[in-house]
């Protein structure tokens, strides 16, 4: 039977573990591999020569396929993965401010990562929330929430974003002003423009001439003083 989708080697400069486990997890649904043999066999012969060289060093004295698909999913899990420290990620959170040329949805995603190694549990709205306030850099935002009283993360979020589109909106608004404003006083100087009159003698030396060479001339002029 064919299967679906590829999973490559394993590259820890590029992928977390946590990552390349869940990947490969998707290719068994997709796939249906169930089996917990097959699990081991697709994991092993995919991970590449160094993974798998490291888990034959991890697992010494027992061989690669003498252990189960979680105990090598975990065993790695274990050397690539380091404890994490819920102090250390709580402090990168609440030093976490919005930058001047991020969007509010692009604050919050990136404070939801950090939040990710917290441990904030069911307090995690409200965490978002109070840092949404603290971070946002942006004081109308700030005093619009504050406002409001007890409010949940959801509403805060929805008056952040209401205050940013109106704040974009009106400076799109006075850019096609300003241009509007230009326009009419280039429209002005159009009308204004008269030709350079010629010298009183040049014309009355030109009556003094055929018609045709009259208009030649005329249309040589302009080239001339050029030059």
């Amino acid at each position: 039977m064919a299967m679906h989708g590829t999973i490559g080697e394993f590259n820890d400069r590029n992928e977390t573990w946590e990552s390349y486990v869940g990947r490969i997890e998707e290719y068994f649904v997709a796939n249906a591999v169930d089996d917990a043999d097959r699990q081991r066999v697709i994991l092993n012969s995919n991970v590449g020569t160094g993974t798998y060289n490291l888990i034959t060093s991890l697992l010494a004295p027992k061989k690669p396929h003498e252990a189960t698909y979680k105990e090598i999913v975990e065993l790695l899990k274990t050397h690539y993965v380091p404890t994490k420290s819920t102090v250390m990620a709580r402090y990168k959170f609440t030093c976490r401010h919005r930058n001047s040329s991020e969007t509010i949805g692009d604050y919050l995603a990136a404070l939801r990562k950090l939040a990710q190694d917290c441990g904030f549990g069911e307090s995690l709205s409200e965490r978002l929330r109070d840092q949404l306030v603290v971070g946002v850099n942006h004081t109308k935002i700030q005093n619009n929430i504050l406002a409001q009283g007890e409010i949940d993360f959801k509403k805060a979020q929805e008056i952040a974003q209401n205050i940013e589109f109106a704040s974009t909106q009106a400076k799109l608004l006075a850019s096609s002003s300003e241009r509007t404003q230009l326009a009419p006083a280039q429209h002005v100087d159009a009308l204004n423009y008269k030709p350079k009159q010629q010298p009183a003698c040049a014309i009355s030396w030109m009556k003094t001439l055929p018609t045709m060479q009259v208009l030649i001339l005329m249309i040589q002029m302009p080239i001339l003083r050029k030059i």
